[in-house]
């Protein structure tokens, strides 16, 4: 039974120390600290890889990809706001010839 648990002690603590480097590395302030817990988050994905493989990497790697989903939603819902031409041109690519004006 210790033998079962001990690999899985370590996932869970690389798991915790890279969730919460990726955490904190995303809301620091400048660079210096964002260098320092982003850091952390690897060595913490490394514990993890280290314990099982790539499970190591499973739950960090599944935050990072949503906050990066989260960002980006954000990022394009904040440019759906812009007036005018700017809004059309940031859904189709391109700049109309004309519009069309619809009661």
């Amino acid at each position: 039974m210790a033998i079962w648990l001990a690999p899985d002690a370590c996932l869970m603590a690389g798991c915790a120390l890279s969730l919460l480097g990726l955490y904190r590395g995303y809301s620091a302030a400048n660079e210096r600290e964002k260098l320092w817990w982003y850091t952390v988050m690897h060595v913490g994905a490394l514990m993890g890889f280290m314990a099982k493989s790539a499970v190591g990497w499973l739950v960090p790697g599944l935050a990072l990809i949503a906050l990066i989903a989260h960002s980006c939603q954000r990022t394009n819902s904040r440019q759906r706001r812009l007036p005018g031409d700017q809004c059309y041109q940031g859904q189709t690519g391109h700049q109309p010839a004309y519009k069309r004006s619809w009661p």
